[in-house]
C-alpha cells in the first residue's frame, strides 16, 4: 500500500512538473510574442516619424493612425504645449482620432492630461467615469473605460501629452510600447518644432532683408534725385550769374556813352 502511495505521489509530482514546464514554455512564447510585437510596432512607427517630419500637425495624425491600429484601441489624441495671450502655458490638442469633441484644451495640472503634463509621470485608468471619453463612430456615441496617458518628456523638459482611450484593458506590453515609442516621438516632435522655428526665422530675415533692399533702393533714388537737383540748381545758379555780369556790362556800356555824348 505504500509503495502504491509512494508511485500515485511520484505521478502527480511528475505531471506537476510538467504542467509547471508547459505553463513557463506557454508564458515565455507569449512574452516572445509580445516582445516581436513590440519590435514591430516601434519599426512601423518609426517610418511614419521619418516621413512625416516637415509638418507638426501631420506628423501627429499619422502617428495616431497608426498607432490606434496597431493597439486596437478606439481613441487618442496628442496634445502640445503653447503660451496663450496670457503668456500662460496651455496643452493644445493638435491631432486626435475618435473623439466625439474635435478640439480639446487643458491647463497645467487640469484633468488627468493636464496632471500628467505637471507630474511628467504615465498614468493608467481602468475604470472612467461614463462619458468621460466618448468615442465617435458610424454606430454613434460610446464612452471608453481604460485609459493611457503619457507624458511627452524631452531631458528635463516636457513637451506635450499623448492620451490613449480603450473599451477593454490595455496590455502591459502594449502601454510598455507606447512609453518607448513616446521617448522617439518627443525628439521627433521637438526636431520638427525647431525645424518650423529655424524656417520662420529665416523667412523673417528674407522678409527684413528684402524690406531693407527695397528702402535702400528708395534711398538711393531720392540721393539721385537730390544729386540732380542740386545740379540743377548750380546750372541755373550759373546762368543767373551770367546774366547779371551781362546786365552790369551793358549798364556800364551806357554810361560810357552818356559821358562821351
Amino acid at each position: 500500500k505504500r509503495d502504491k502511495q509512494a508511485l500515485e505521489g511520484a505521478i502527480a509530482e511528475a505531471q506537476k512538473e510538467v504542467a509547471d514546464q508547459k505553463a513557463q514554455m506557454e508564458a515565455q512564447r507569449e512574452s516572445e510574442k509580445d516582445r516581436i510585437w513590440t519590435d514591430q510596432g516601434i519599426v512601423q512607427l518609426g517610418e511614419v516619424l521619418s516621413q512625416s517630419k516637415d509638418d507638426i500637425d501631420e506628423l501627429c495624425k499619422n502617428v495616431l493612425k497608426n498607432l490606434v491600429q496597431l493597439m486596437e484601441v478606439q481613441l487618442a489624441a496628442i496634445y502640445l504645449t503653447e503660451q496663450n495671450e496670457e503668456g500662460k502655458t496651455i496643452l493644445i490638442q493638435r491631432a486626435d482620432y475618435g473623439y466625439s469633441s474635435k478640439y480639446r484644451e487643458f491647463d497645467v495640472g487640469d484633468g488627468l492630461v493636464g496632471e500628467c503634463y505637471k507630474n511628467r509621470e504615465v498614468s493608467y485608468f481602468d475604470n472612467l467615469p461614463k462619458d468621460y471619453l466618448k468615442v465617435s463612430s458610424g454606430l454613434g456615441d460610446a464612452s471608453a473605460s481604460h485609459l493611457l496617458v503619457v507624458p511627452l518628456n524631452y531631458e528635463d523638459i516636457t513637451i506635450g501629452v499623448i492620451e490613449i482611450g480603450s473599451f477593454s484593458d490595455i496590455p502591459i506590453f502594449k502601454r510598455d510600447m507606447v512609453i518607448v515609442f513616446s521617448q522617439r516621438l518627443t525628439a521627433a516632435i521637438n526636431t520638427t518644432i525647431l525645424g518650423e522655428q529655424t524656417k520662420k526665422l529665416l523667412d523673417d530675415s528674407k522678409i527684413k532683408a528684402e524690406e531693407l533692399a527695397v528702402r535702400e533702393e528708395e534711398l538711393q533714388q531720392n540721393l539721385e534725385e537730390m544729386q540732380a537737383i542740386n545740379e540743377d540748381r548750380d546750372r541755373r545758379s550759373k546762368e543767373m550769374e551770367e546774366t547779371v555780369k551781362g546786365l552790369k556790362k551793358q549798364i556800364a556800356d551806357l554810361k560810357k556813352k552818356a559821358k562821351s555824348g
